[in-house]
């Protein structure tokens, strides 16, 4: 920057400055002596002494991708001072950087977002200290990720208190839950990521009846030690204000009794993934589906499946027969509210898409997916002209009011080099959006190749 840009710059009152170094930030709080806000302070000192007196700059701060050449512990105590009393949104993985240790935990009231990773470190730090509970009492959002299976977590039950805690997420083991004081009726988002064990599946289901006012839901059904096959303990498994509900399964075990046990009644966005694509087993995707749509059609709007295969539309799976004849397109009839449909990582049959398709005399009762606005096909393999002939079929036109003639997005994306888009696809494309008076549009790309 030039002195004389500078000098017009500086002629800003500290105000106006304040408000453009907020709007500098970078999406991912990195330190970076090259990026916002350590750069600031290093053009001049009015510069310095707005950024100094900015409590907003200094209020996320992530070290998972930490700097060589920046303490860990100065950082976060420049952060903690120059934010003010402003909470901070803190990710670090922090096992074996016992120097942050005392900085953290003298500090735990300040943390609205903390990221961490639970180990022999942490677990001897926290048992040093003899003063009670560690006060947690801004935290709204943890991540927490267990590094040892072999640390004492009972001893230290409820020695951090979380009384704000909104959002949980759990990595690794999950054996360190205990040491959290957490009231899980307070809780509105909570994932259950792979390998989690939470010592018994007994546990994991109580934990989770407590959960009453979740609005989000992720949880892996992939663990060694839980046994979804079980009778549920306690019967039904309920979640009156659920909205928002991903479930990962494997397809080594049975999830329908789990799946069945739930009741979802607010649910509108549902998705579900197989955790290992290259195995197969008799369950298909409608097996998965059945138990888990049919109580909540009237809500559902928008549903994603990943490691989506021809095999789970029609032909099964060889040498496994599917375990009931439910088929994904006969099931997607029953969801008449669906307005977005998502397959990742998916294989698509043009036998598939030429069912989602209505025929020119077919009646609004007959039509799969009447309202669906919103194709979404990432990473997926499939034929263009199928899905040309979908889109052209389902997108509105100008002079024709047929009412399944919804669809307005079509979302290709990340998709496989293989399947490139030709141009002639293009120009059908752009002219079904001219038909439509532009209501139509559509977005393709093609995945990076590592």
């Amino acid at each position: 920057m030039s002195s004389d840009t500078l000098s017009l710059v500086n002629r800003l009152a500290p105000e106006i400055l304040s408000m453009i170094f907020i709007c500098s930030l970078p999406e991912v709080g990195v330190p970076s002596l090259h990026e916002s806000p350590l750069i600031l302070l290093q053009v001049c000192q009015y510069w310095r002494n707005v950024a100094y007196t900015t409590p907003e700059l200094w209020t996320t701060l992530n070290f998972h991708l930490r700097p060589a050449t920046l303490s860990p512990r100065a950082l976060l105590s420049l952060w903690l001072d120059r934010s003010g009393i402003l909470p901070i949104d803190f990710r670090m993985e922090i096992e074996g950087s016992g120097e942050v240790l005392t900085t953290i935990f003298t500090n735990f009231h300040r943390f609205r977002a903390l990221d961490i990773s639970v180990g022999y470190i942490f677990i001897k730090y926290l048992r040093g200290i003899r003063r009670g509970p560690v006060n947690a009492s801004a935290l709204e959002s943890l991540t927490i990720a267990d590094s040892t299976w072999e640390a004492d977590y009972d001893s230290l039950k409820g020695r951090i208190t979380t009384p704000k805690l909104h959002h949980l997420t759990l990595r690794g083991p999950g054996l360190a839950l205990p040491i959290l004081s957490l009231d899980f009726h307070k809780l509105r988002s909570l994932t259950v990521d792979e390998g989690i064990v939470l010592s018994t599946y007994t546990n994991l289901i109580n934990d989770l009846r407590q959960c009453d006012c979740l609005e989000e839901l992720q949880l892996s059904l992939c663990s060694p030690i839980l046994h979804p096959a079980d009778e549920i303990p306690g019967g039904p498994l309920s979640f009156p204000q659920l909205r928002k509900f991903c479930v990962v399964v494997d397809t080594e075990r049975d999830p329908r009794p789990f799946l069945a046990a739930l009741r979802l009644p607010k649910l509108e966005d549902l998705e579900i993934r197989r955790y290992k694509a290259h195995f197969f087993s008799g369950l298909l995707y409608a097996d998965y589906m059945e138990p888990l749509i049919l109580p909540v059609t009237p809500r559902l709007r928008s549903l994603t499946l990943g490691y989506f295969t021809d095999g789970d539309v029609y032909e099964g799976v060889i040498g496994s027969p599917p375990i009931n004849q439910y088929r994904l397109p006969d099931l997607l009839r029953k969801l008449p509210t669906l307005e977005s449909l998502t397959i990742h990582e998916g294989r698509l049959s043009n036998r598939f898409i030429d069912s989602l398709i209505p025929s020119p005399n077919s009646l609004e009762q007959d039509v799969i997916l009447p309202v669906l606005s919103k194709l979404t096909l990432r990473h997926a393999q499939f034929a263009w002209d199928p899905i040309i002939r979908f889109v052209a079929a389902r997108s509105p036109r100008e002079k024709e009011a047929n009412r399944w003639r919804t669809l307005r997005t079509l979302m290709a994306v990340e998709c496989h080099p293989n399947i490139p888009m030709e141009n002639h696809h293009k120009d059908m494309l752009n002219a079904i959006c001219q038909e439509s008076g532009q209501a139509f549009r559509w977005v393709y790309n093609i995945s990076p190749i590592n």
